[in-house]
């Protein structure tokens, strides 16, 4: 393929600066200042994933137990999955419910 190109060098050179172009563009929008601010921790997010008696549980208190659990867990060593350990997020969800 470079081969033909060669043949034509300013088709080449259109070619690879446009390449260059789209890549460029494609950088300055994913690593944009601030582009990452808008996704919500979800330790802090306020969304309901359950009501209870009244009372919500929110996506942050499901997110802090998780993290909570996997931390217990890490004290083990080594990485253990919560799953492994038969914690679903259903399971997890369960147990902030009878809270």
């Amino acid at each position: 393929m470079l081969k033909q190109l060669s043949k034509f060098e300013r088709t080449s050179k259109v070619l690879i600066l446009g390449f260059v172009a789209l890549m460029a563009v494609s950088l300055v929008l994913f690593f944009r200042p601030g582009g990452g601010s808008s996704a919500v921790e979800p330790t802090k997010s306020s969304e309901v994933v359950a009501t209870v008696n009244g009372e919500d549980i929110t996506l942050g208190e499901f997110a802090t137990q998780k993290q909570n659990l996997q931390m217990q867990f890490s004290r083990f060593g080594g990485q253990i999955s919560l799953t492994r350990m038969g914690y679903t997020d259903d399971k997890i969800l369960d147990g902030l419910i009878q809270r």
